[in-house]
């Protein structure tokens, strides 16, 4: 139910009309609301056309359409929502215990305002259900449950509640910076859960997303200094069927935790930076992904495709060969809002992440930074694969990654640094890579002469029998790369692999390997 504004020398009168007047059939039922502009005419009940300031839609305005600014506050079932207001107004929506359904349009559509705020009333429950069952095929097409051409912040009240369902498309989509804060919003959606287009930044928020596409996007690359993630004490929780992530410059994580339990791929962006929280990924191919995702000629989109098919060419000749790798298988300053945080954390910052141990590699086509947290990945190709650089600086990293020889666990193709924190990786053997002897941290890889079986326990331990780690894995693999804090250089370290010794090794370098891995970039032994 939307509550419209009211003249104040018409209040009187509608008073002594109460219990007799009754709304259009088109218009929602209405009870008293309070403008921001105490002059403001009444919305809805106006036989005039829309003010002359309101765009041109294709089709006529509801009569109940929102045309100015103001604060605007809809309760129980309501038609959908409509606001054509100016490029200089600010527009207030509250949702207090709202339920909009709409099988015919956008159940919310903002076609013009400068910003526009949804703001969840304390102790609601609001549900928005988009049940359209065919798309037009315009460019502008409102093709989704939230739909706006205007910057759009959401804030959620104490104990507020909003879920989203998007039988046709796109749970909410804006054209321009998306803010959200403090709310707790639940989204299913036929096609992408969240798309910002200039931007996606949450704060203090709790977000459960089931996409059958991407989960969250950003897409402007062609606005610099747009196109970015920015994720603060915030929880996540994300099933997609294509990226749960896919920010096209940067996404910063800053605290908070991301789940991921199922995706094709976890985080892709041209830079991501990790700088706490925890953040676990299950992919179907790879865990994070750093790659250049500005414009495309035809020409590079076809020798995408063709890397591509050439790459699951050689993994269905694998695994009908039963090979993985070289041997056989079994079977946390925040910025003004909108604009890109600083501090060497975006793609035209020159540099890597804020933090650690200040041997970061220049930004090339992409950069990966980990500072701090807990990250978990478990990849079905590459776990960590940079298309630019790689720096770790702190945290707590976990890899599982390929069992194929295409893939790694670790895959950065320009430089890769550690500088701090520990990270353990797992995987096959084929395409293990070791970071660059430049790093400021020693690491251990051990290339097993055989394959081991997922369920089966490794550990290391120093000369002493203190152990260093130990861990079991749930996938098949041969390669085990580690690096910590912990490692001296002139120690011997001994392999358990369910607690029988199976190999002694010197760490004599910033990189040591046993074995071999066809990209280690460490000396071998």
């Amino acid at each position: 139910m939307k509550n419209l504004p009211i003249p104040a020398f018409c209040f009187c009168t509608i008073l002594l009309l109460t219990g007799c007047t009754q709304a259009p059939p088109e218009a929602p039922a209405a009870t008293q609301d309070t403008l921001t502009q105490a002059s403001a005419p009444v919305v809805g009940k106006s036989p005039t056309p829309v003010a002359e300031e309101a765009p041109a839609p294709e089709t006529s305005l509801p009569e109940d359409a929102i045309t100015q600014a103001g604060t605007y506050t809809f309760t129980g079932t309501s038609e959908p929502i409509v606001i054509a207001a100016t490029k200089e107004d600010d527009v207030e929506i509250i949702l207090e215990n709202v339920a909009i359904t709409s099988t015919s349009q956008a159940p919310i559509h903002i076609m013009e305002a400068k910003d526009v705020t949804i703001t969840l009333a304390d102790n609601s429950t609001n549900t928005i259900t988009d049940n359209r069952t065919s798309e037009e095929d315009t460019q502008d097409f409102p093709n989704a449950a939230i739909y706006s051409m205007a910057d759009l912040k959401i804030e959620g009240g104490e104990n507020a509640t909003l879920a989203i369902t998007a039988n046709l498309n796109d749970g909410i989509t804006t054209k321009d910076d998306l803010d959200i804060r403090d709310a707790q919003i639940e989204v299913t959606a036929a096609d992408d859960g969240i798309i910002g287009k200039d931007s996606i930044e949450v704060e203090n928020s709790m977000l459960i997303i089931t996409a059958g596409g991407d989960a969250l996007k950003t897409d402007n690359y062609e606005t610099e200094g747009k196109g970015f993630m920015v994720f603060t004490d915030s929880a996540f929780t994300i099933t997609a069927g294509d990226d749960a992530v896919h920010a096209v410059t940067s996404l910063d994580f800053i605290s908070g935790t991301l789940d991921i339990l199922a995706s094709y791929e976890g985080l892709e962006s041209q830079t991501i930076t990790i700088d706490g929280g925890v953040v676990n990924i299950v992919a179907e191919d790879d865990g994070i992904n750093i790659a250049y995702m500005g414009y495309q000629t035809e020409e590079e989109k076809a020798a995408k495709a063709a890397r591509s098919a050439s790459k699951l060419e050689r993994v269905a000749r694998e695994e009908a060969a039963q090979v993985v790798g070289a041997f056989a298988t079994t079977d946390e300053a925040r910025p003004a809002r909108g604009e890109r945080p600083t501090g060497g954390r975006g793609p035209n910052d020159g540099g890597g992440g804020g933090g650690g141990g200040g041997n970061e590699p220049a930004f090339a086509e992409g950069l990966l930074v980990i500072n701090g947290g807990t990250l978990m990945v478990n990849a079905g190709g590459d776990g960590l694969d940079s298309n630019g650089s790689m720096v770790i600086n702190g945290g707590d990293t976990t890899v599982e990654g390929p069992t194929t020889s295409v893939e790694g666990a670790l895959d950065a193709n320009d430089e890769f640094i550690i500088n701090g924190g520990t990270l353990l990786a797992v995987g096959s053997v084929g395409m293990a890579q070791m970071p660059e002897e430049t790093s400021t941290q020693p690491t251990l890889q051990l290339n097993l002469e055989t394959l081991q079986s997922a369920g089966t326990t490794i550990t290391l331990q120093d000369e002493s029998g203190t152990e260093i780690f130990t861990y079991t894995p749930t996938k098949v693999f041969q390669s085990i790369t580690y690096s910590s804090p912990d490692l001296v250089q002139g120690m011997t370290y001994s392999l358990l692999v369910n607690d029988a010794k199976v190999l002694d090794i010197t760490l004599d370098g910033m990189t040591t390997q046993y074995g071999e891995g066809e990209r280690a970039r460490g000396g071998g032994r």
